[in-house]
């Protein structure tokens, strides 16, 4: 026994040498460091080598090391602006593994984002760190997509917004957009904290910044809307604060630059203080226009009063007639055309070409030939001569898409309305009387679009 014993332990180690052998030839063959351990020591010290990248994306992509592993290896690459690499390999992998790899890189990367003084300059790895942390947060399940979330406020609000909001290539208001809601409670602490500042010997204080004032907006909170719209009727001697609240709400719901913009339903916590905007002389034109716009950006159906409301504004100027109609129209879609148009006043004179640049083009921008001729036929019936008129003329312009039998008849029982057009083709004062257009009736307009359907309906190409 004892020398069967003897004789297998030799062989054992003669096998072993054997393994070690090829091992050390084959680890020799591909050069050296090729068999090192993938730990979290070798990881550190990969990022510095000339092919410590390649074994990088090989520990990252390999499910045979653990999520933490796998993270350091990461963090590792986007230390070394590998970023684009990490994320291509993370959107490969399955579900599950990619959120285990989320959840310790998150915590890693925050690790080399956060800034301790909150008056420091954040560095270039710091921004670096950020960046990564905003445009993994897709890969991350909801729990660690919430810590990303609070990571992202803590680095931007904890410290000078204004500073920080600029550094790296994700900017506070792209952050801020994301996070939403979430962020309104560190916003609001900082422009308070500011707000209660005293004024200095002078007697002046600190503005409060245009990033500050865009985040406000772009989180969408009522409190924040709140803040914004008590600082725009008490600007506290600052007398460019007004504008730059209304230019940091057009610029969240109106014309973002790098992201969506924010849903206008939230402008219905501040709809009430925006409504007599647009009708406030004591302010600027360009921010009577700008309330407009965050009026429209409300959507529908909640915006068609406010518009109505506007079109029939007890006024001579036709600029909010105008200004109602385009916008309400842009704001209700073409579910809203009846009631912008048929609280346009029969009592007014109107030219074919205010109601075609104004109303009947708007319309027709949404390309949606069923759903406007829908709205036309609705608009035929109406006991508004101006929506019975507009009816007529959408069919027109809609041609060969609405050149059917029951499209025709319908316009056809209109050639008897005997409304007159009066100014319908504008001032022709100064036109000699033999080239002056007569004015027609809504029954004449209606003869002349279904003659040119009718036309159209015969074209072979239109059978």
């Amino acid at each position: 026994m004892q020398m069967l014993a003897t004789r297998f332990m030799t062989m054992r180690t003669s096998l072993s040498s054997v393994f070690l052998e090829v091992t050390l030839t084959a680890c020799l063959a591909l050069g050296v460091g090729a068999c090192e351990k993938v730990d979290h020591e070798n990881i550190d010290k990969w990022g510095h080598t000339e092919k410590g990248p390649g074994k990088l994306l090989d520990a990252l992509e390999s499910g045979e090391h653990g999520a933490d592993l796998r993270a350091h290896a990461a963090q590792a690459l986007i230390g070394i602006e590998r970023f684009t690499d990490v994320r291509d390999i993370l959107e490969a992998l399955e579900e599950e593994p990619r959120q285990k790899i989320m959840a310790s890189l998150a915590g890693r990367l925050w690790e080399v984002a956060r800034i301790n003084d909150h008056m420091a300059v954040p560095t270039a790895r710091q921004s670096n760190a950020k960046d990564a942390l905003f445009n993994l947060m897709d890969f991350a399940d909801a729990p660690t997509g919430a810590k990303i979330a609070d990571y992202l406020v803590e680095w931007f609000l904890g410290g000078h917004y204004e500073g920080r909001a600029r550094a790296g290539r994700i900017s506070g208001a792209m952050a801020i957009r994301r996070v939403g809601v979430a962020a309104s409670t560190r916003l609001l602490q900082s422009a308070h904290g500011i707000l209660a500042k005293p004024a200095d010997e002078q007697g002046r204080r600190e503005q409060v910044g245009d990033e500050l004032l865009r985040a406000l907006a772009l989180c969408g909170s009522p409190a924040a809307l709140d803040l914004l719209l008590d600082l725009l009727a008490k600007p506290r001697g600052d007398v460019s604060l007004p504008g730059r609240i209304m230019g940091a709400l057009n610029f969240a719901f109106v014309e973002p630059v790098g992201f969506e913009a924010v849903d206008g339903k939230a402008l219905l916590a501040i709809k009430e203080r925006l409504d007599p905007m647009p009708y406030d002389n004591s302010i600027s034109g360009t921010m009577r226009n700008d309330a407009v716009a965050l009026l429209a950006a409300i959507g529908a159906p909640e915006c068609i009063p406010i518009f109505t409301k506007m079109i029939s504004y007890p006024t001579d100027e036709e600029r909010f007639r105008w200004m109602g109609t385009q916008q309400g129209m842009r704001c209700a879609g073409v579910q809203g055309a009846a009631a912008i148009t048929e609280a346009l006043p029969a009592s007014v004179d109107y030219q074919r070409g205010m109601l075609s640049k104004y109303l009947w083009d708007e319309i027709l921008k949404y390309d949606d030939p069923k759903r406007i001729g829908m709205a036309a036929t609705h608009l035929l019936g109406s006991q508004s001569p101006v929506a019975r008129i507009t009816g007529i003329e959408l069919f027109g312009e809609l041609g060969a898409a609405a050149a059917t039998s029951e499209n025709i008849q319908l316009i056809r029982g209109l050639s008897g309305d005997k409304h007159r057009l009066k100014r319908w083709w504008g001032d022709q004062s100064e036109s000699p009387k033999a080239e002056r257009e007569a004015e027609p009736t809504i029954g004449d307009r209606a003869s002349d679009v279904a003659k040119s359907l009718e036309a159209l309906a015969s074209q072979p190409s239109s059978k």
